[in-house]
């Protein structure tokens, strides 16, 4: 009797397993190609969200330092308005109209002053910030 070659060992065996290495292998690229995509397509979307948000934030402080900026030049210009008084009544003058900024105190919370030609703050409000004799001209 010829002997038989194990069933491990058979053709039938071979082929099946061989398939079967083929299916996971198959599986296994196809896994790693749609993982591969899912992380492009979410670090595109994540870019695109960081972009869009960027923007929407570059426009509101473009908005508000607009805001802020129109409110100064308009104070601005009615302090300038009326007569021309001295220079000691006009930092009187000027120290009496800040408190009654109420749309700069809405704005600066943290105060506000006014300065020379030289970018020295001469008038202060509140009062406190008065004392400080700061320099705030470009260098």
């Amino acid at each position: 009797m010829p002997s038989r070659p194990p069933p491990s060992h058979s053709l039938t065996v071979r082929i099946a397993l061989l398939m079967l290495g083929f299916l996971l292998a198959g599986m296994w690229a196809l896994v790693w190609y749609a993982d591969h995509r899912l992380r492009e397509d979410m670090r595109e979307q994540l870019q695109a969200h960081q972009q869009t948000l960027a923007a929407l934030l570059a426009r509101e402080l473009e908005r508000t330092l607009a805001e802020r900026s129109s409110a100064l030049q308009a104070v601005a210009r009615s302090l300038l308005t009326g007569e021309q008084p001295g220079a000691a009544q006009t930092l009187e003058r000027l120290q009496a109209v800040l408190p009654r900024l109420s749309v700069l105190q809405q704005m600066f919370s943290g105060g506000y002053f006014v300065t020379d030609a030289q970018g020295l703050a001469i008038v202060s409000y509140p009062a406190h910030l008065q004392g400080q004799r700061r320099m705030f001209a470009a260098s």
